[in-house]
């Protein structure tokens, strides 16, 4: 039972690739959360890295999207 919850989440995760910005997003937010889990103790470090891989995927298609502004005009 206890590699069903993993399968699932594994599972959800490759549903959610759809692009590289996802992948990139994917990878940071494991990284984090292996790096994190190093210092932090607990599962907080999940939660961390989720919340910073997160903002880092939005801060990055902003700024997709406003350089693609000024490209086309």
């Amino acid at each position: 039972m206890d590699y069903a919850l993993t399968a699932m989440f594994i599972c959800l995760l490759v549903f959610q690739l759809r692009g590289n910005l996802y992948i990139l997003v994917a990878i940071v937010a494991g990284g984090l959360a292996v790096g994190l889990s190093l210092i932090i103790s607990g599962n907080f470090h999940i939660i961390i890295s989720s919340i910073v891989a997160a903002t880092l995927g939005v801060l990055f298609r902003q700024y997709q999207l406003s350089h693609k502004e000024e490209k086309d005009s």
